[in-house]
């Protein structure tokens, strides 16, 4: 994991973030009505149920509903565009920003929801109780869930792309099979490294 400043944003895995540190930002409008393409900027055919579950499981963490922004989902296209040119190799492009790699045989649907499950699955690992909320999560690969719930952050953009890809199963047989990576941007980005502002954007989970 690379270094970072005390009040720098953090990177993590597959996931980054950095944050303005309000502690009680404003609300953003409601998410408009619309789904899959019409919201716009990526390519994700599932796109407004990824905004909605990204907003189910920030209200449950009392966090305020995400817009989707089409300039970071346009941004999200291009880079996993790159990053599937790379076999989907996940290396990071920008703070904000979530990671996802799906590969296997057969190759995986266009799909983008999967990525909102697995990285809300972080939070079995994140202790709420921990003395340095920053310091003492963040070698437990938490920077995916954290940025998901983060409450400063109020706008996200989401898309995916695919590649084919040769997979050898046990025996040394190989089929054509494929990858996806998947990626949303976040702003502002979230994951500063500090306790102080984990302590005001990540908040236990409180729907019962």
């Amino acid at each position: 994991m690379p270094a970072t400043l005390p009040l720098g944003p953090a990177w993590q895995g597959g996931g980054t973030s950095g944050v303005d540190g309000e502690e009680q930002p404003p609300s953003p409008p409601a998410p408009s009505a619309g789904g899959g393409l019409l919201l716009g900027g990526g390519n994700c055919p599932d796109a407004q149920a990824v905004l909605d579950r990204t907003n189910q499981y920030r209200a449950w963490h009392q966090a305020p509903p995400l817009q989707w922004s089409r300039t970071l989902a346009a941004a999200s296209l291009q880079y996993a565009k790159q990053l599937a040119a790379r076999k989907c190799e996940l290396v990071h492009g920008a703070y904000g920003e979530n990671l996802q790699r799906v590969g296997g045989f057969p190759k995986p649907d266009d799909k983008c929801l999967v990525a909102i499950d697995a990285w809300y699955d972080e939070l079995q690992y994140y202790d709420f109780n921990a003395k340095d909320l920053y310091r003492d999560n963040w070698g437990k690969m938490i920077g995916h869930f954290t940025q998901l719930v983060w409450r400063s952050s109020t706008t996200v953009g989401c898309a995916m792309a695919s590649a084919n890809t040769p997979v050898t199963f046990p025996g040394g047989s190989k089929v054509m099979g494929g990858c996806k990576v998947i990626v949303c941007r976040y702003e502002p980005y979230g994951n500063w490294a500090d306790g102080g502002y984990f302590s005001r954007n990540v908040w236990p989970r409180e729907d019962a």
